[in-house]
């Protein structure tokens, strides 16, 4: 038998049993832990920034129990960031950071960093 919990919450952790009707009744218990990932843009969730300056936006995701192979992705204002002459991403295991490189009018804007596609960190330039 297969037990399948969808969209899971802190409320499903527990212990489940599977159990046979039959003599004698056998069964099975197991231990369901639910981890709540948290992901964060480091710092106020408001930035003024002057131009022609540099910024650094360092993204964290926490609580994650076991190796992952799932990438953080930044947006602006709804769109993938891809690097460029003035903007770099740099990732590390659960931690990633945008640089800018030299703040422009256009660099303004709503960022996000979103992991697994399931979780966003958050803060308005």
């Amino acid at each position: 038998w297969e037990l399948v919990i969808t969209d899971v919450q802190m409320s499903d952790r527990g212990v489940f049993e599977c159990q046979l009707s039959d003599m004698p009744v056998m069964s099975w218990a197991v231990q369901l832990t639910v981890v709540n990932i948290w992901v964060d843009i480091l710092g106020d969730d408001l930035l003024y920034v002057q131009t022609d300056s540099s910024l650094v936006l360092t993204c964290i995701v926490t609580n994650i129990t076991r190796p992952h192979n799932k990438a953080i992705v930044w947006t602006q204002n709804g769109q993938e960031v891809s690097p460029s002459p003035y903007l770099s991403i740099g990732t590390e295991g659960v931690t990633s950071s945008l640089s800018i490189k030299r703040v422009q009018p256009q660099s303004a804007g709503l960022y996000q960093c979103g992991w697994s596609g399931i979780k966003k960190g958050t803060l308005r330039l």
